[in-house]
């Protein structure tokens, strides 16, 4: 990283990895960038419609923190995640002196989806309309697990509620990738790790999407499919908005 930044001081070169993704050059090598933007656009349109927010698998995520630092200060924030990350990520906001005092950090293990007690406790409201952000969480989770996380939300979740969620596209997954693929799934470290959630959005990839959530009583808001405007690459993933 280092010898990016000193090139972009010196001349304002910018590799691909960083740059930004605009639709009809979209690749997978670009796949992390074009996942930030969405969901920063997403974040940006509902988060001030929206008296609950909660980040699912949250990760080192730090959107809740520039949240917790606006002027929105009756916005109710809730983080979840895996206990041992959560830790991890608690202690370095401490020792970096970070504001955090309207975040509720819940540690959960998501196995049996979203358990909504321990929310309710931390002062979640089941009546107000809420914007759960699913982000990355569904590439190394099962289909079963995916499912009890959404089935989870949308029972417990009052109508008008958001969920956010993105996924690879099954295409990713096979075996006949072109080089380029294998490349830059290589670059991504998809393939240390099995991908183990994806959806085929090839052919008629909406019809695909709504098969899929109406089985947790959700419909399709809105959706990104990345690769969909370069005819260079198939679609690689979607950004989904579903509405309880």
């Amino acid at each position: 990283m280092a010898p990016i930044i000193i090139a972009n001081n010196k001349s304002e070169y910018l590799p691909k990895i960083v740059s930004i993704p605009y639709p009809k050059n979209e690749t997978l090598f670009l796949m992390p960038n074009i996942r930030i933007i969405q969901f920063d656009k997403i974040l940006a349109k509902y988060k001030d419609n929206y008296e609950q927010i909660v980040f699912i698998e949250a990760g080192y995520d730090t959107r809740s923190f520039m949240l917790a630092n606006s002027n929105n200060k009756s916005l109710n924030i809730f983080e979840i995640d895996y206990p041992k990350r959560q830790s991890i990520k608690i202690e370095a906001a401490e020792k970096a002196d970070i504001e955090k005092n309207n975040i509720n950090f819940i540690p959960m293990n998501l196995e049996q989806g979203v358990v909504f007690n321990n929310l309710i406790e931390q002062g979640f409201i089941p009546s107000q309309r809420t914007l759960f952000l699913l982000e990355g969480l569904s590439y190394y989770q099962d289909e079963e697990i995916v499912k009890k996380i959404l089935f989870s939300i949308s029972e417990n979740s009052t109508e008008g509620s958001i969920i956010v969620f993105d996924f690879i596209s099954k295409i990713v997954e096979a075996d006949n990738l072109p080089l380029d693929f294998k490349l830059r799934k290589k670059y991504l470290g998809l393939l240390e790790e099995k991908l183990l959630f994806s959806l085929d959005i090839q052919q008629n990839p909406e019809a695909q999407v709504e098969k899929f959530v109406e089985e947790m009583d959700l419909s399709l808001k809105s959706y990104y499919f990345g690769g969909s405007k370069n005819n260079n690459t198939p679609n690689f993933m979607a950004i989904i908005e579903l509405l309880k």
